[in-house]
């Protein structure tokens, strides 16, 4: 007897839970054989916030908030970092397999990607740390998008989220928050023509902002020019030194040269070819970010086309460019930035494999294309 059609898809679904399912043996693995071999650099901030939390140090700004953070999901009264470490893992791992279940990964590099993504977030991020928040809060803007709310709400509720991270988490999350608004309403541009002078006079209107800076308030401008200098002076000579992101160029105060550097690293960020030297330890890094930066210039290559097929995926687009392009300001090494990284998962996720809503699950209509685009091809729905 031939097999049926209703069989066959069923045998596929159950194949895709299988293979999404494999997220917690590996998590598994990395709490219990790996996290106990780091070295102890890897624990520092941790360590730094259970203090604070216990309220054995006294500490401000991002740090008190983080401590405050946990004390409000401190139901079983943790005291221990090995504690916070297994009920984060789980709680966030199955949020990690339920967030899985609705994306569409068409290639074996699909699912590897996934899979690296997902070590990263249970060695870096689901523990007792910054980026859970960070986690978190792009959870969050990934719904917002990818809900039904009209497209002017979902822009507002995402800039206001940012904004209100800048106020009480990092303040470097204004920037964010600004670019964001800025992609999304050069997206909107309905002409190359018009987009091409938006972005010129955007590009003019901050460069005039830096150089009146200068003039009106110059401690402000060298804060501004020197941030990265200010960033790595303080980090010389500890353990994150091996891949400090120093500048190539000694900026001196001169705009020009903090704009050269700034373009500079924005490619060393991207394409990490210099820690190459430094050993296969770092390879698999290296692998992952070239990956991570070709899917990111998928959508690119070909001009004569529209970006995304839809305004969610235009706005998970403005939620990343922005991400990107502040984090070249102030990422001050690779191990910072694969942390921070790998807390934007939700939305890399949602723009990479975006197939049916997020918040909540939407099946197709009966009427609807079984087919939908996704990076430059399509494929079926059901498969």
């Amino acid at each position: 007897m031939k097999p049926t059609n209703d069989h066959f898809l069923s045998h596929r679904n159950y194949e895709k839970l299988l293979l999404r399912f494999l997220i917690f043996p590996m998590a598994m693995g990395i709490q219990f054989l790996l996290l106990p071999r780091l070295p102890e650099k890897y624990f520092y901030d941790s360590q730094h916030i259970l203090s604070v939390f216990l309220k054995q140090q006294q500490d401000t700004g991002e740090w008190i908030f983080t401590a405050n953070f946990f004390h409000w999901i401190d139901f079983f009264h943790f005291t221990e970092l090995a504690q916070w470490s297994f009920f984060l893992a789980f709680v966030f791992n199955i949020v990690l397999f339920c967030m899985s279940l609705h994306y569409q990964f068409t290639s074996a590099f699909d699912y590897i990607f996934f899979y690296c993504t997902a070590g990263l977030l249970n060695i870096y991020v689901f523990r007792m740390s910054k980026d859970i928040i960070q986690f978190l809060i792009f959870l969050i803007a990934a719904a917002i998008i990818k809900s039904k709310l009209p497209f002017l709400w979902k822009t507002l509720l995402t800039c206001l989220l940012f904004t209100w991270e800048g106020f009480v988490f990092r303040s470097y999350y204004f920037l964010i928050s600004g670019l964001f608004l800025v992609t999304v309403f050069l997206q909107r541009a309905k002409s190359r023509t018009k987009k091409r002078r938006l972005i010129i006079l955007l590009a003019a209107v901050c460069l005039l902002g830096l150089i009146s800076l200068q003039f009106f308030s110059y401690r402000t401008y060298l804060s501004v020019v020197t941030v990265r200098d200010s960033l790595t002076l303080a980090r010389q000579g500890s353990e994150s030194a091996q891949t400090l992101i120093l500048n190539p160029i000694p900026t001196r105060g001169s705009l020009g040269l903090f704009l050269l550097d700034y373009v500079i690293n924005f490619v060393r960020l991207m394409l990490p070819l210099e820690l190459l030297p430094k050993g296969p330890a770092y390879y698999l890094f290296i692998l992952f970010q070239f990956y991570l930066s070709f899917r990111l210039l998928l959508p690119f290559r070909n001009r004569k086309q529209e970006l995304f097929r839809n305004s969610q995926q235009k706005l998970l687009l403005g939620v990343v460019i922005a991400y990107y392009v502040v984090s070249a300001i102030f990422e001050p090494d690779f191990g910072s930035f694969v942390r921070h990284e790998a807390a934007l998962s939700p939305v890399l996720f949602a723009l990479f494999y975006d197939s049916i809503s997020f918040i909540p699950a939407v099946k197709p209509e009966k009427h609807q294309s079984k087919y939908i685009r996704s990076s430059g091809r399509f494929i079926s729905v059901d498969s």
